[in-house]
């Protein structure tokens, strides 16, 4: 399948190709080639906010200069943002993964479910996202792609997601109302200021109050946010940061719909299975605190240390679907029945306790030996993560209708058993950059992490635990054809560990399996001006996978080991471009980005496997975005949107196939003065009505809508 896919798409790599020669000879006419910015290192500045990545191989390098694929999110389109699966909407190598109304949110990155207990850190430090992550105070989203094992350790090879929070500044006083046609409504502030002779000392607030509504009927919540960031500039040298984050929010989940027996079925925006007079919110609430300090040692030469806790509580609940009994007898185990009856179960986990707390030192800096200009990093890591949980209920309540089955009874007897966990990790990552000419810079690193697990259920059954030591290299050489222009070639690697269920169905019960390590090479372009960036990134990636090989259907017929791998390659594009219109007087941005994946499982020993799609994967995605500002009118902002996904498999046996869908979303901004200025939006201004993702997990088919078309008013004061 490769050969076609690379073959189909070579109409747009020509044309990429054309696009660069062009540009490059155009900006290598008018600016003289410059020595590699590792040749040309300014001293260390320590300041309040940064815009180099603290996930960057090399800390205090910016992303746009580091030899890997990757995105910040930021502006005011996070900032229109309401939870984290909108950010899918900025970037064609995001999409969602199960991310369902009043949940926590999914995302797959080129094609793989990120791990929300291993993927996503906050001011670069581990966190878990299994519950709802408040952007009202983030300033930026940082998303590595691909296989990031030199930056997390044990980790999905999918990429890696940092949010970074507002720090304090001089003077802002913001104010923010939002309101939607589904009768949401959101009310944050934004206070910050500095103090103190040399404006040393910073303090800056958000808090948020919502109103939470989904297109779904009995999908009314609230939710409650208080964030704190303080700043103390102790010098020149070194400044102390502290942020602190509250959260709170609840609101009805609705499960997703699946097939209805082999087909799909009508799109279904509205149903809700688990709307129930009995029914009962998920409530997500969380703390996360952190630490840090910032120092130079000398003019190169940067430390920094820093800690942090999360601590979360959950109450999980809500009425699930899972297959489907049907009376004659008939049972289909990873769907719904044919007529859309569903079997559904009263699912309740209550007092769900996670804890995340890491502490890390980092030392970084640039020097000169053996007449070459070089970058040495060196970070020690040490986290753990504590998982509580009760009893659950998983009930079978009945089998009807997965739209609206009416007034069902409920049952909450705790009658399933859940999993305590405890994990801790200690890593360290050494990474070097050395430039070898004036144009040329030799990259590589190693992180090693020991890891140790351990499990039991909450009835004391099942038990486990287990050490492992994992090491991933990465390698990269850049070649820089102008201060603008930088190619990029990487191999990397990922690194995933994985116990056996101590179960007596396995050979191999309660067994370590060896490290599944992940290799990914990568070929890519950067390009950045003044009023233009492109990126363009080709990548391959080789992903182990275990599987359950035997029989499996007693005792002892069943051995869990690796077989084979999935293998993922494409293409990714991405172009911003600003520029006066006389045409149509005014300011222009465009601009947007294109993602081609061809993914497919090879080397298995199961039958049928080979050569199949994974579920829930787009061959193809865009973003594309238009911003004018009217020269005649320069208080008034317009901006398109345009989303695409092509077609992506629903089951694991490619039977069943999601058509493509695309949506416009449009949005207007006017500035009224005195520091106001309002805000309105239509999302999915079409009302497209397709099934957006169909997400395949714990066994099951799911599916779930494009949201209909929704108004968004806003109005913001600042002073």
């Amino acid at each position: 399948m490769t050969k076609p896919f690379f073959k189909c798409f070579s109409p747009v790599v020509g044309g990429f190709i054309h696009f660069v020669a062009i540009n490059s000879i155009a900006i290598a006419q008018t600016i003289p080639t410059l020595p590699s910015p590792v040749q040309s290192l300014e001293p260390i500045q320590i300041s309040g906010r940064s815009d180099e990545s603290q996930l960057s191989p090399l800390a205090g390098v910016a992303l746009s200069q580091t030899p890997l694929s990757a995105v910040a999110l930021e502006g005011s389109r996070l900032k229109a943002a309401s939870r984290a699966s909108e950010l899918t909407a900025l970037d064609a190598s995001l999409s969602d993964a199960y991310s369902a109304t009043g949940y926590w949110d999914g995302f797959t990155i080129r094609g793989l479910v990120l791990d929300n207990r291993t993927g996503f850190r906050r001011e670069g430090m581990p966190i878990s996202t299994e519950t709802s992550i408040a952007l009202f105070n983030k300033e930026r989203v940082e998303v590595l792609k691909g296989a990031t094992g030199f930056a997390a350790g044990v980790a999905v090879p999918a990429g890696l997601v940092n949010y970074r929070v507002k720090r304090p500044v001089a003077g802002l006083r913001t104010a923010d109302l939002r309101l939607d046609d589904n009768g949401a409504a959101g009310l944050g502030v934004d206070v910050s200021d500095r103090f103190g002779a040399s404006g040393e000392y910073g303090l800056r607030l958000n808090a948020q109050l919502e109103k939470l509504q989904g297109a779904q009927p009995q999908t009314r919540g609230d939710g409650r946010h208080f964030a704190f960031a303080g700043q103390w500039q102790i010098s020149r040298a070194t400044v102390l940061d502290l942020e602190t984050e509250h959260s709170r929010r609840a609101q009805p989940s609705v499960p997703g719909q699946s097939l209805w027996g082999n087909n799909l079925p009508p799109v279904q925006q509205r149903g809700n299975p688990a709307a129930q007079p009995w029914g009962l919110p998920v409530v997500f609430a969380g703390q996360t605190h952190s630490l840090r300090l910032k120092t130079a040692l000398h003019a190169n030469w940067q430390l920094q240390l820093q800690a942090n806790v999360q601590n979360l509580q959950t109450q999980d609940r809500t009425v699930f679907p899972f297959g489907c009994s049907e009376a004659s007898g008939a049972y289909f185990a990873d769907r719904f029945c044919p007529n859309g009856d569903a079997d559904l179960y009263d699912y309740r986990s209550e007092n769900e306790q996670r804890k995340v707390a890491g502490a890390q030192a980092g030392l970084n800096g640039a020097f000169s030996a053996a007449g070459f200009a070089q970058r040495l990093g060196l970070t020690l890591l040490s986290a753990k993560t504590t998982e509580r949980y009760q009893a659950q209920a998983y009930n079978y309540l009945a089998t009807a209708s997965s739209v609206n089955p009416g007034v069902l009874p409920q049952d909450a007897a705790l009658t399933s058993p859940n999993t305590n966990s405890d994990e801790t990790s200690r890593e360290i990552a050494l990474n070097h950059a050395v430039a070898v000419s004036a144009a040329q810079t030799l990259w590589w690193g190693i992180r090693s992490n020991a890891i140790a697990r351990a499990s039991v259920r909450t009835d004391a059954s099942r038990p486990s635990d287990y050490s492992q030591r994992i090491h991933t290299p990465w390698f990269a050489l850049t070649h820089r054809i102008n201060p603008h222009t930088m190619l990029y070639a990487s191999r990397s690697s990922g690194a995933e560990s994985e116990v056996v269920p101590n179960r007596a169905r396995y050979t191999n019960a309660g067994a370590a399996l060896p490290a599944l390590v992940s290799r990914q090479s990568e070929l890519g372009l950067k390009v950045s001006n003044p009023s233009s960036q492109f990126t363009a990134a080709l990548y391959s990636l080789n992903r182990p996978i275990a599987s359950d090989i035997g029989t499996c259907a007693g005792t002892a017929d069943c051995t869990r080991a690796a077989d084979g791998s999935a293998v993922h390659r494409g293409l990714e594009l991405s172009a911003q471009h600003r520029f006066l219109s006389q045409q149509l007087p005014g300011s222009w941005r465009i601009g947007g980005s294109l993602a081609l994946i061809s993914a497919t499982r090879q080397g298995s020993v199961l039958v049928g496997v080979n050569g199949v799609a994974p579920t829930n994967v787009p061959r193809t995605s865009l973003r594309a975005n238009a911003n004018y500002t009217p020269a005649a009118l320069s208080q008034l902002n317009l901006e398109a949107n345009l989303h695409h996904e092509g077609p992506r498999q629903v089951l694991p046996d490619n039977s069943v196939q999601l058509p493509s869908w695309a949506k416009l979303d449009l949005s207007a901004r006017y500035v009224l003065g005195s520091g106001m200025q309002v805000t309105a939006a239509l999302e999915n201004a079409t009302n497209t009505q397709a099934w957006r993702e169909s997400p395949y997990q714990f066994g099951h088919s799911y599916l779930f809508a494009l949201a209909p078309r929704r108004l968004k008013l806003g109005l913001s004061f600042s002073g």
